[in-house]
């Protein structure tokens, strides 16, 4: 049999061995004397590459070696894993045999099965999803989903150990990376990490683990650590900066919270005192209906203040279209819209004044807004002489009233 292994070119040894695997199937074939207890004639049928002779000759390893010697010695390693399942096991194989023939026919869950390890299936099983070569059946699946799936068990497991290194040994980003493999339920296992104690009360480690995750792109668990860090900041009493991190967070709901607070906090002091700067602003402060109505109120006050009032009118029926604060707020509105009502020129249409009346209407049709009504009007509007609710809520009805009656009347 020539080298496999010679300095010459590959295509040489190929023809090489080529040539002389047909020798042997020629004196093979001119053996006239073989039988199947006949020992010459196996050899001769193994020399010729006799396939069925090959795998029922001798062990595992043996018949294997044999294949991939005298039957097709120039399988590239891809398709190892097919001829090594072209080898029958036979029923009393021994553990380790069975072993390195699930290895090596790439059948996975089944060496982890046979491991029963925890140790050695986590470590093994991380490596085999970090290289790509154990399956991902939840490949293409919404990691970013909130609740988790029914999923591999190997995942469990590692899952498992993730739990036991950061309970054990505090060692979160090494719990991190196994958890990274863990298809659609990674970042769910991470949040559940992190509801340890440890993490609330370590502000700069949850700054140094926020670090982390933003460079592994695990967008779930920035969100949950920027959440943390806003319930440390609002129970710290630093509004702002919790508003920052609720906003990084995307928990509308908190953001609707704290800018109700901001808003009732204008009904009583006059200021909006709170409110995130322009600079500061995110996308996701728009995405709050309660904080996109509260910066959308602080652009018309501003306009106000700056006596851009026609720019400020189209603002204020906005506001209304968009109403989301305490309800006390439709009379802010209102009141607001008086300079316009009470002008000689006509700032609104029939159907803008429509809008206006059933604002006006719902304002008043729950409970009694006298004593905030006055306080308002004379806060933002003062006068020498203090003007009792009931004078204003007359002047906002019959002003509308006659604005529409201008209208339809033209």
């Amino acid at each position: 049999m020539p080298s496999l292994f010679s300095s010459t070119t590959h295509g040489c040894v190929k023809e090489k061995w080529h040539a002389w695997h047909r020798q042997c199937q020629e004196v093979c074939q001119n053996y006239t004397y073989i039988n199947t207890n006949d020992t010459l004639g196996v050899i001769l049928n193994i020399l010729a590459g006799d396939e069925e002779t090959i795998i029922k000759t001798s062990t595992f390893p043996e018949n294997l070696m044999g294949l991939l010697l005298y039957n097709d010695p120039f399988q590239n390693q891809s398709k190892l894993a097919l001829v090594t399942k072209r080898v029958e096991l036979p029923d009393d194989v021994d553990k380790i045999t069975e072993l390195c023939h699930h290895i090596m026919t790439e059948c996975w869950s089944d060496v982890l099965e046979i491991l029963n390890d925890s140790w050695t299936e986590t470590h093994l099983g991380h490596l085999l999803l970090a290289a790509g070569w154990l399956v991902d059946e939840d490949a293409g699946k919404d990691s970013d989903r909130e609740v988790e799936i029914c999923t591999d068990p190997i995942y469990y497991v590692i899952c498992d150990y993730a739990e036991h290194l950061v309970s054990k040994y505090s060692m979160w980003h090494e719990a991190f990376d196994y958890l990274s493999v863990c298809g659609a339920n990674k970042e769910i296992w991470m949040e559940n990490l992190l509801k340890d104690p440890f993490i609330k009360d370590n502000v700069s480690f949850t700054k140094e683990l926020l670090s982390f995750c933003q460079e592994r792109q695990f967008n779930k668990v920035q969100r949950c650590l920027f959440k943390i860090m806003a319930d440390t900041c609002e129970q710290n009493g630093d509004l702002y900066q919790a508003t920052l991190h609720y906003a990084r967070a995307k928990n509308y709901a908190k953001l609707d919270v704290l800018a109700t607070g901001v808003l009732k906090n204008f009904l009583t002091q006059g200021t909006l005192e709170g409110l995130v700067s322009v600079e500061d602003r995110t996308a996701a402060l728009s995405d709050s209906k309660t904080y996109a109505f509260l910066m959308l109120y602080e652009k018309f006050r501003d306009y106000l203040r700056t006596d851009r009032v026609e720019e400020a009118s189209p603002l204020l029926l906005e506001l209304f279209k968009i109403f989301s604060a305490p309800e006390e707020f439709r009379l802010v509105l209102l009141v607001d819209s008086l300079p316009y009502l009470i002008s000689s020129t006509n700032y609104f249409n029939k159907k803008e004044l429509y809008t206006l009346m059933h604002n006006y209407v719902l304002a008043f049709k729950t409970q009694d807004q006298s004593q905030y009504l006055s306080h308002y009007y004379s806060q933002h509007y003062p006068s020498e002489v203090a003007v009792e609710a009931k004078a204003i809520k007359r002047l906002l009805h019959t002003s509308l009233c006659y604005n529409l009656a201008v209208i339809m009347t033209a």
